[in-house]
């Protein structure tokens, strides 16, 4: 009668170990994308191409705090859908409508499609000033693979980097609870699907 009653308190345990591993294990894969590295002055703040006026909003924050005096936006093909501006010339708008002096905002030369290709023509743009500093400024989800491109691109070129990504208190992408909300899953598989691509050499 014993072995009759094992088959089920294994059953009954093995779920009870699940429904206390899942959650930990998906909240655990959204802080896993998240890297907030320490701030400190430098020479420039970057916001990376994508999202909302999220990331503007904290790199002009971040410069309000006098941890930059130099906004870099970076130069792609995105247009604003309304009026068919470049996207980098909406957002240094923008930025000069927060308080940011034009003359204090570059925008990256040629056009980049990744996030590599953004690296890389920042880093070009660092090395014309000598600059020696930077903090780049991304979606808290797109941090992780921000950090492991940007770090990649600058080896060796003697820049600090600090990646520091949006932090308000109603920012939209939530670590602790993403599985919830379509577009968190979208953005969390997106991520890690990208991780392995950038893990497999093949950049997006």
């Amino acid at each position: 009668m014993k072995k009759r009653h094992i088959l089920p308190a294994a059953m009954i345990l093995g779920l009870l170990v699940g429904l206390i591993l899942i959650p930990i294990c998906l909240v655990g894969a959204g802080y896993f994308l998240v890297v907030r590295d320490p701030l400190r002055n430098s020479s420039a703040v970057v916001v990376l191409s994508g999202g909302g006026m999220e990331r503007l909003d904290h790199a002009v924050k971040l410069m309000d705090e006098n941890y930059a005096k130099r906004l870099i936006l970076t130069n792609t093909s995105q247009m604003d859908p309304q009026t068919g501006t470049p996207m980098s010339k909406v957002m240094m708008d923008q930025a000069s409508q927060r308080g940011i002096r034009k003359v204090y905002i570059y925008i990256t030369g040629g056009e980049s499609a990744t996030t590599r290709e953004e690296a890389e023509a920042v880093k070009v743009l660092m090395e014309e000033r000598d600059w020696k500093s930077l903090i780049v400024v991304t979606d808290s989800f797109h941090s992780r693979r921000t950090k492991i491109i940007f770090s990649d691109v600058f080896a060796g070129s003697g820049v600090k980097l600090t990646v520091n990504p949006v932090d308000a208190a109603d920012y939209w992408y939530k670590p602790a609870t993403w599985w919830r909300d379509e577009d968190s899953r979208r953005a969390t598989l997106y991520e890690y699907i990208s991780l392995v691509y950038n893990w497999l050499g093949l950049y997006k």
